[in-house]
């Protein structure tokens, strides 16, 4: 991760089921989706309010129709592109949230990782990479509209406004169509980096709705794993059924 945008001191978190974080703790490594992926289907793609703009200020233009044409592909080449760009998702918020466990776990079983931007960063960078590739790291903005028309990276990290209770920030890493340098994996699923998971587990909280019973089991399965976390598992403070 190369760049550093965002203040290294900033919590960040991430829910998961059980099931992929105990992939992610056995073989310290973390996935990277492609982006059509998620369920939301503006993700990556040109809003229709940059479209109505751009397309207002060529109403008056002699070649109306080149400038017509000329929007149109770029408008399907940014929108392309998102099917060879990955992302890696987490949330700045300072404390745990009620609607992100239900939501990326529910009643299943599953953790929140509770870390910083500093260990995340460091969790990859300390590792060495089957491929490499540039990762970027930005916040997401949560507006009805890009700041900038037909940028990729724009398209990739602008949401609709009902999504902001997220306050999402994303890893994101941008391929380009296959060609003769095509990366050695399925871009249409995703890919894996590397992590040390010493760094990047900070803070681990089980899941506040399950039973008591079944927490200490995730409990004991887990410090087996991984004795180090023992110090580092936390109570949660929702208290909910």
């Amino acid at each position: 991760i190369k760049e550093k945008p965002i203040n290294g001191n900033r919590i960040v978190w991430r829910y998961l089921s059980l099931e992929k974080f105990l992939d992610l703790l056995l073989n310290s490594e973390i996935f990277f989706t492609n982006l059509t992926k998620l369920t939301d289907k503006y993700e990556g793609t040109i809003f229709q309010s940059n479209l109505r703009m751009a397309n207002s200020a060529i109403k008056d233009n002699p070649s109306y129709k080149k400038k017509k044409a000329e929007i149109t592909r770029e408008h399907n080449r940014v929108n392309n592109l998102r099917n060879y760009t990955l992302v890696n998702c987490w949330t700045l918020k300072k404390h745990e949230s009620f609607a992100l466990w239900k939501i990326y776990v529910g009643t299943n079983p599953g953790v929140a990782i509770r870390t910083t931007v500093s260990k995340l960063r460091q969790s990859i960078n300390k590792m060495d990479q089957e491929f490499d590739e540039n990762i970027s790291m930005a916040k997401v903005k949560y507006q009805d509209r890009l700041d900038e028309s037909f940028s990729r990276i724009e398209a990739t990290i602008t949401k609709k406004k009902f999504y902001d209770f997220e306050s999402e920030m994303r890893l994101m890493v941008f391929n380009s169509p296959p060609n003769e340098d095509e990366a050695p994996y399925d871009i249409e699923v995703g890919r894996k980096f590397n992590i040390n998971p010493k760094i990047l587990l900070n803070e681990l909280y089980i899941s506040p709705f399950i039973s008591e019973p079944y927490r200490k089991t995730i409990i004991n399965t887990v410090t087996k794993l991984a004795p180090f976390l023992e110090e580092r598992i936390k109570e949660s403070e929702i208290n909910d059924s």
